[in-house]
């Protein structure tokens, strides 16, 4: 199928490249008559994107300075630390404590928004893309182009602990491989049927949550479920809203997601790929520019080595 098809029919079944190994997937045709709908996909990736930055700035830059430099330097010692290079750096409000903490709970609000969509938009491209197996072994590789840069983001040292989300989204692709393999050999409708389609992913997702992915089995069994509702999307927006629940704003991505048109909009397909490492790379460097200014003086491999010592909190 072309580009051009895919992104103007959203009721065109795509048909996998079978010769090469890929997995063969029925497209359910999601009904999307009789209610608005005038998101591309291109705009969810968008907000996606933002709201993840904002999130992550929250919890790269504000976090270890309101829980870690704040407490251990004071207002004073952080004012002094920050402006020892960049006077412009410093503004009165990052010495009153409780702003930055509403200020570092608003950002991570606004970040909860962006798990949710990227988690529609993996079911959507599990049934659109030419070739999962490729699409799997990009998830894969990006996941260890990632894994450094989001250590040293959030954990700030370099662990295995806790795994980014590529991880989750690989297996959340994984679960629907699987699952699709029984969808067409049971009967759906039936609710023996129904529970058997869902057993794989089940198995996937505590798979996840042993090796403490992004969002652990939580995050897959979500996929799961916008997968599993994907022919009915007022159900599948409603299901995934009530998925998210625990997260006061997460909800409110369904909001976007219901009104999808399906289709792509702005070619974008290795944006977030590379947007990912990226941003968190930068994050990481504006931490270490902030409170560490002077390491950027050292030879290229010596700053690179403090980069990664600096970054710990």
């Amino acid at each position: 199928m072309s580009e051009e098809m895919m992104e103007n029919n959203e009721n065109v079944t795509e048909e996998p490249d079978t010769k090469k190994g890929d997995i063969v997937r029925i497209n359910r045709h999601p009904d999307r008559s009789g209610k608005p709908a005038f998101f591309v996909g291109s705009t969810l990736k968008i907000i996606a994107v933002i709201t993840m930055l904002i999130d992550h700035f929250g919890a790269s830059v504000v976090n270890p300075y309101l829980y870690l430099y704040l407490p251990r330097y004071g207002a004073e010692g952080c004012k002094e630390l920050i402006t020892a290079k960049a006077s412009w750096l410093w503004a009165d409000w990052m010495g009153d404590e409780a702003f930055v903490n509403s200020m570092y709970i608003t950002l991570r609000e606004i970040g909860r928004l962006a798990f949710p969509i990227y988690c529609f938009l993996l079911v959507e491209g599990f049934f659109y893309s030419k070739n999962l197996i490729k699409y799997g072994v990009r998830l894969l590789l990006f996941f260890f182009i990632s894994e450094i840069p989001f250590d040293l983001a959030f954990l700030g040292h370099l662990g295995f602990e806790h795994q980014n989300v590529f991880s989750t989204l690989l297996f959340g692709l994984i679960a629907m491989v699987l699952m699709e393999k029984v969808r067409v050999k049971v009967d759906t409708a039936k609710f023996t049927g129904r529970l058997l389609w869902a057993l794989p992913g089940f198995a996937v997702a505590a798979v996840a949550q042993i090796l403490n992915t992004d969002y652990g089995a939580f995050g897959v069994i979500a996929i799961m479920i916008l997968y599993m509702l994907r022919d009915t999307p007022g159900k599948q927006a409603a299901a995934g809203a009530a998925c998210f629940i625990w997260e006061i704003t997460a909800p409110l991505a369904f909001i976007p997601v219901y009104f999808y048109n399906g289709k792509r909009g702005l070619k974008m397909k290795y944006f977030f790929y590379v947007f990912y490492p990226l941003h968190l790379t930068l994050l990481v460097l504006l931490r270490v520019s902030i409170f560490h200014p002077d390491v950027f003086n050292f030879p290229f491999f010596k700053m690179v080595k403090e980069i990664v010592i600096m970054s710990e909190f």
